[in-house]
C-alpha cells in the first residue's frame, strides 16, 4: 500500500512538496501585501469648530494635530472636514486665473456636499437631545402616557437618523455645542479660584455620531475617540498648571507595570497556539486523501476483488491500509510544522529591529517540547487514520467519501478553534475527550515552564486517545468484513420514498436510517425546548427555581423521548390492519417422504404488536404421515384466505383461527376497521426463504 501511494505524483506533491512551498510563498505574499497596502483616509466632519478653544489646538488644517495620536502616522488616515474655514479653489502657480485645477474644484465640491449631508444629521441630533430631556422629565413625574409617546417618537427619530447616516459618505460626525470654549474657560477660572458658589455646574458636551455596524466608521470613531482623550488630558494639564496644582493631581495612584516576560516565553506563547492547531488539522488532512484512495478508490478502480483473494486475511489488509494512512498523516503533519517553524523564524529575522521583531521573538521550542509534539502526534494520527479509513470503506466512490469526511473536518475545526481560546485549559473532563485532550495537553506543555501539574494528564490523554483509535479501527475492520458494504451498488436517494418508507414499512427493530431519523428529531426537540424552559425559569422566584427546573426537565425528557417513537411507531390499529406475519416453523417439504415426522410443525400468524394467531401442525397428517387428506399447503392458503375475506369489519367480526384439519377452533378479536393484509412466509427446518 505504501509503494502504491508513493507511485502517485499527486500524493507526493500534497504531502512532501506543497508544505515546503506553501509557507514560504505565504510569507513572501504577506510581505508584499504589507508593502503595497495603503489604508484609505476616513472622512470625519466637525460642525461648530468656531466653538473650539484656541489652546491647545485640536486641528491642523484638514487633519488632527499629530501629537494627539499614539502613532503619529495615523493622522494622515483621518480626513477632517470643518465648517469654519472656507476653502476656495485657486489656480495653480503659472496657471491662468480663469482656469482652476480640477482636483481642487473636485475637493471643494466634495466638501460642500459633505457639509450639506451633515446639517440634517445635526438637526436630528438636537431634536433627539430635546426628546431625551423631555423623557427624563416624564419618567421623574411618572407620567406613563407621556413616557410611551416620547419613547415612540425617540425610536422613530433614531431610525430616521440611522437611515440618513448610513446613506451618506460620512464615517464620523462630531458636533461641538454652542459656547463650548466659554464653558471651558469658566471651568479653568473656577479651578484657579478653588471652587465657588457654582463650582458644580454642568454644560453641553461634544457629540460623536458613528455606526458601529460599519467597520470603516468603527475604526475611524476609535481613532477619533483616542484623539479627543489625548486632547482632553492636555486641557486638564493646562488647567492644573494655571491653577498651580501638580500635573499628577487627577491620577494619584498611576501604578507602574513591570513586564517579566522573557523572549523564550513569548515565543512559547506563539507556538502553543500554532503547533496544536496545525498538528490536529494537518493530521486529519494527511489522512483524508490517502484513506479515500485506499478505500473508495479501490472500489472505483476494480482492484478490491483482486485484493480480497490474496492469502492475507481481511483484518491484515485493513491493518496494512491503516498503517499506510497513519504514515502519510504523520508525515504531512511533521512537514507542515517544520516548514511553518523555519519560515516564521526566517521572516522574523528579516524584520531586523522593526516593530515585528520587537513584538515577538520566534525562537524555536526546546527539544523537550518538540518531543512532546511527536508524542501527541501518534494518537491524533491514529485516530484520524482509523476514522477516515472507516468512512472511506463505507463509501461507494471517492466523491461519496469526500461527502462523508467533510463533516469530520468541520467538527475537528470547531474543536480546534475552541482549544485555541486562552481561557480554555486542560482539565479532567477535557483530557478524556477526543482531539481536545491531545491539543490542550500539547498547548499546556508548550506554554508552561513548570510541567508538574500538566504531566498528571499525560496518561489519561494517551490512554483514551488510543482507546478511541482502537474503536475506530475495529469499525473499519468491521466495515471491510461486510459484503454488503464492500459490494453495494450506487443508489438514488428519493426523500419522498424514504419518508414513505419510514411511515409505512416498520420492522420489529428500527433500521439504521430510522435510528438516525429519531436522533435528529430528538436533537431538534432538545434545541426547541431550550427556549421553552428558559421563559418560566426566568420569571420564577429563586426559592422555587430548583423544583421548577426539575419538573421542567422531567417533562422535557418525557416529551423528547416519547415523541420519536410516537412519530415512528404510528397507530397500533393501523399496524394491526396492514401487517400480519405468518411463520411456518419447521415446515417440511411438500413431496412425499420429505416431511418431518411427529406432527410437531406449527404455523404462527402474528399481528404485529397486538395479537398472535397460532395454527398448529399443517405439514403432516394427524398421525404424522405425509399428505393426509388434502394438501396441507392448500389448507393453509385456504384458511388464510378465509381470514382475509371474512374480516371486512374487524371491529364487529371476530377473526377465526384454524386447527390442523381446517375447522374453526376459536375466534380472536382485532380492534381495527381496515382490510387485513396477509404476508405468507415458509420457514423450513434448515433455512428461511421468503415465498
Amino acid at each position: 500500500e505504501v509503494l502504491d501511494q508513493l507511485r502517485d505524483r499527486r500524493t507526493l506533491f500534497m504531502i512532501a512538496v506543497l508544505p515546503l512551498l506553501l509557507y514560504p510563498a505565504l510569507g513572501i505574499g504577506m510581505v508584499q501585501l504589507t508593502v503595497l497596502f495603503s489604508e484609505q483616509p476616513r472622512t470625519v466632519v466637525i460642525l461648530g469648530t468656531k466653538e473650539l478653544p484656541a489652546s491647545p489646538e485640536l486641528l491642523d488644517g484638514d487633519h488632527f494635530v499629530p501629537e494627539w495620536f499614539r502613532n503619529r502616522d495615523d493622522a494622515s488616515k483621518l480626513e477632517v472636514i470643518t465648517d469654519h474655514t472656507a476653502v476656495h479653489a485657486e489656480p495653480a502657480p503659472g496657471q491662468p486665473a480663469d482656469q482652476i485645477d480640477s482636483a481642487a474644484a473636485t475637493a471643494l465640491i466634495r466638501r460642500e456636499e459633505l457639509l450639506l449631508e451633515a446639517q440634517p444629521l445635526r438637526d436630528r441630533l438636537e431634536q433627539r437631545e430635546v426628546l431625551t430631556a423631555q423623557l427624563a422629565a416624564a419618567e421623574e413625574a411618572k407620567d406613563l402616557a407621556s413616557m410611551a409617546r416620547l419613547r415612540e417618537q425617540l425610536s422613530s427619530l433614531t431610525q430616521d437618523l440611522s437611515r440618513l447616516f448610513n446613506h451618506g459618505r460620512i464615517q464620523v460626525l462630531i458636533v461641538i455645542p454652542d459656547g463650548f470654549a466659554a464653558n471651558l474657560d469658566r471651568m479653568k477660572l473656577q479651578a484657579r479660584e478653588r471652587g465657588g458658589p457654582s463650582s458644580d455646574f454642568d454644560y453641553p458636551r461634544p457629540q460623536i455620531l458613528q455606526n458601529s455596524a460599519d467597520e470603516k466608521s468603527l475604526i475611524a470613531a476609535n481613532r477619533v475617540q483616542g484623539v479627543l482623550d489625548s486632547w482632553e488630558r492636555a486641557i486638564l494639564r493646562q488647567t492644573l498648571a494655571e491653577a498651580g496644582l501638580p500635573a499628577g493631581f487627577p491620577e494619584p495612584v498611576q501604578a507602574a507595570s513591570v513586564d517579566l516576560a522573557q523572549k523564550e516565553q513569548l515565543a512559547a506563547n506563539v507556538w502553543s497556539k500554532l503547533f496544536p492547531a496545525l498538528l490536529v488539522l494537518m493530521s486529519l488532512t494527511g489522512a483524508f486523501y490517502p484513506a479515500i484512495d485506499l478505500g473508495a478508490g479501490e472500489k472505483e478502480r476494480g482492484t478490491q476483488e483482486t485484493l480480497l483473494i490474496c492469502p492475507a486475511t481481511r483484518t491484515e489488509i485493513v491493518l496494512g491500509k491503516f498503517f499506510t494512512v497513519m504514515l502519510f498523516s504523520s508525515a504531512t503533519a511533521l512537514l507542515n510544522l517544520s516548514s511553518l517553524g523555519f519560515t516564521g523564524k526566517y521572516m522574523v529575522s528579516l524584520a531586523g529591529a522593526g516593530p515585528m521583531a520587537r513584538a515577538v521573538d520566534l525562537a524555536l521550542p526546546p527539544i523537550s517540547s518538540l518531543i512532546w509534539v511527536l508524542v501527541m502526534l501518534a494518537p491524533l494520527s491514529a485516530l484520524f487514520s482509523a476514522l477516515c479509513l472507516a468512512f472511506a470503506m463505507f463509501a461507494r466512490s471517492s466523491k461519496e467519501g469526500q461527502y462523508y469526511l467533510t463533516p469530520l473536518l468541520m467538527v475537528t475545526l470547531g474543536l480546534t478553534v475552541f482549544c485555541l481560546s486562552p481561557a480554555v485549559e486542560i482539565q479532567p473532563f477535557y483530557s478524556v475527550m477526543p482531539v481536545m485532550g491531545p491539543a490542550l495537553l500539547l498547548k499546556g506543555l508548550l506554554l508552561s515552564s513548570t510541567t508538574s501539574n500538566i504531566m498528571a494528564y499525560v496518561a489519561p490523554v494517551l490512554l483514551t486517545s488510543m482507546g478511541y483509535s482502537l474503536i475506530a479501527l475495529w469499525w473499519a475492520i468491521d466495515q471491510f468484513g461486510s459484503e454488503d458494504v464492500l459490494f453495494r451498488e450506487a443508489e438514488r436517494f428519493d426523500i419522498r420514498l424514504w419518508l414513505r418508507h419510514l411511515l409505512r414499512d416498520k420492522e420489529v427493530t428500527p433500521s439504521f436510517s430510522e435510528a438516525i431519523f429519531c436522533f435528529v428529531l430528538i436533537m431538534m426537540l432538545q434545541f426547541a425546548a431550550m427556549r421553552i424552559m428558559q421563559q418560566p425559569l426566568q420569571s420564577a422566584p429563586d426559592a422555587s427555581r430548583g423544583i421548577l427546573m426539575m419538573q421542567l426537565l422531567v417533562i422535557q425528557q418525557l416529551v423528547i423521548i416519547a415523541t420519536p417513537p410516537a412519530v415512528h411507531g404510528g397507530d397500533a390499529d393501523f399496524q394491526c390492519a396492514r401487517h400480519v406475519s405468518v411463520a411456518l416453523a419447521r415446515l417440511g417439504r411438500h413431496s412425499a417422504g420429505s416431511a418431518p415426522r411427529g406432527g410437531n410443525a406449527s404455523v404462527v400468524a402474528g399481528v404485529r404488536g397486538q395479537h398472535l394467531l397460532v395454527l398448529p401442525a399443517l405439514a403432516t397428517g394427524g398421525d404424522g404421515s405425509p399428505g393426509d387428506g388434502i394438501e396441507r399447503s392448500d389448507l393453509l392458503v385456504d384458511s388464510l384466505r378465509r381470514v382475509r375475506d371474512g374480516s371486512r369489519d374487524l371491529r364487529r367480526d371476530r377473526v377465526p383461527w384454524f386447527s390442523a384439519d381446517g375447522r374453526s377452533a376459536g375466534r380472536a378479536s382485532l380492534a381495527s376497521d381496515r382490510a387485513l393484509g396477509v404476508d405468507v412466509r415458509h420457514h423450513s427446518h434448515d433455512s428461511t426463504a421468503g415465498v
